[in-house]
């Protein structure tokens, strides 16, 4: 019987295959990049207040049409961390294109969950909001979510009138780096989505892992025990479309089980809700977010989160937009805080 960890070797070398019988090609390769600059002011219920200019994240994006079959895909950033400036190497794909309906691809991802995650990376300027949803933030700013992951993944899309498309990814998995996995046990997660109407998309998506002991969880704490982690998602999303209005969002469930222990069952819910209405080149818009946890609990960092955003982005060029947001928080660990935001975005 084949398992998982004797179809991985056969699924490389027959992507290995694919890569050696391609034809000659004129070689493409595009250096773009995206940068962006912020300025804040936060005022807390202790009537403390801060504002400062932010360097936002310095992103080098390369594309290469190495054959006509084979593509490479690279982005890598530079930004702050607080005492000095560093590089993290967010995604790195080589895919190999057979047809629309299936094509196979290693290296790291966006994990394909939801609309979010894939369709906004680290470019701020095509995203439509200043900042991610909550429950979407990138794991090194305390995010609940895994943002990314390395393996190897299928997809296809175009499939039908309704315009069916799929990725399946199998991964490391949480508490693993991109060059190696601290269990045997992968990662597998899925994203299936139809488009029946241009820019109109409904998605569903999950995520099933093993945590071992020990593993320092996404929020930053070791667990004690070995867990089964879970994710379902599901949602909607319009916009970019030839319509004025934009809306959707997405809503996730995350679930973490103790191995052995029936009553360490634990969960957490997120949601994001955004709309937008374009006046010409201005975009005035809303996002609702909130992130809620099981009141015992043995994996999350527990900080029940609400926050409503209103805002407008201002398109300059097609590379190039204003955004200008406030911004009402509510945290367990911080009752209210509000804040005033501003974003100059630019893709080069």
């Amino acid at each position: 019987m084949l398992t998982l960890n004797k179809l991985l070797p056969m699924a490389l070398t027959g992507l290995l295959l694919c890569f050696c019988s391609s034809a000659s090609f004129a070689q493409e390769t595009q250096i773009k990049g995206f940068a962006n600059i912020d300025y804040g002011v936060r005022m807390d219920t202790s009537s403390t207040s801060s504002n400062s200019f932010h360097l936002g994240q310095y992103d080098m994006f390369i594309t290469s049409q190495v054959t006509d079959r084979i593509s490479f895909l690279g982005e890598s950033v530079f930004e702050h961390n607080g005492s000095s400036f560093g590089i993290d190497v967010e995604r790195v794909i080589l895919r190999y294109k057979m047809t629309d309906y299936f094509n196979i691809s290693a290296g790291k991802y966006h994990t394909p969950l939801g609309y979010w995650n894939n369709a906004y990376h680290h470019g701020e300027v095509i995203q439509p909001t200043i900042g991610r949803p909550y429950c979407l933030k990138f794991e090194d700013e305390g995010g609940p979510l895994p943002i990314h992951e390395t393996g190897v993944m299928i997809d296809g899309s175009n499939i039908t009138k309704l315009n069916f498309g799929y990725n399946v990814l199998v991964s490391n998995g949480i508490g693993s780096t991109p060059i190696s996995d601290n269990n045997t046990k992968k990662s597998i997660s899925a994203n299936l989505y139809c488009e029946p109407i241009d820019n109109f998309r409904i998605f569903v998506s999950g995520l099933t892992d093993a945590v071992t002991a020990g593993t320092v969880t996404l929020q930053g704490a070791a667990i004690g025990k070995n867990t089964n982690y879970s994710i379902l998602n599901f949602g909607m999303m319009y916009i970019n479309g030839a319509k004025p209005f934009e809306a959707g969002g997405e809503f996730y469930s995350i679930t973490t089980k103790q191995k052995d222990f029936p009553s360490s069952t634990s969960n957490a819910n997120a949601a994001y809700f955004y709309l937008g209405y374009k006046i010409k080149k201005i975009v005035p818009y809303f996002r609702y977010d909130m992130i809620t946890y099981d009141k015992d609990h043995n994996y999350f960092a527990k900080n029940n989160l609400s926050a409503m955003t209103f805002g407008m982005r201002y398109k300059m060029t097609a590379m190039s937009c204003v955004k200008l947001e406030y911004q009402m928080l509510n945290t367990d660990l911080n009752k209210d805080e509000s804040s005033i935001k501003m974003q100059f975005a630019v893709g080069f």
